[in-house]
């Protein structure tokens, strides 16, 4: 199956409903793991937030944070 990137979000849903379980519950695993982080990621996330507080780093853009984080 090929999917267009200008395809609206409601027409993704309306495909993703037409899905068996099993098809579904594939793609639920794929958008939960977007969503994850690792343990290293984590502890650089805590680790720069409390450089930040105790003044050791200066702000920076959130697209950077993202990046590095998850790099």
């Amino acid at each position: 199956m090929e999917i267009s990137v200008n395809l609206p979000f409601e027409e993704l849903l309306k495909i993703i409903n037409k899905l068996a379980p099993k098809e579904k519950g594939e793609i639920a695993k794929l958008l939960i793991k977007e969503n994850e982080i690792s343990e290293k990621q984590w502890a650089e996330a805590i680790k720069r937030k409390k450089d930040f507080e105790a003044g050791k780093i200066n702000t920076e853009n959130w697209k950077s944070v993202k990046n590095r984080i998850l790099n």
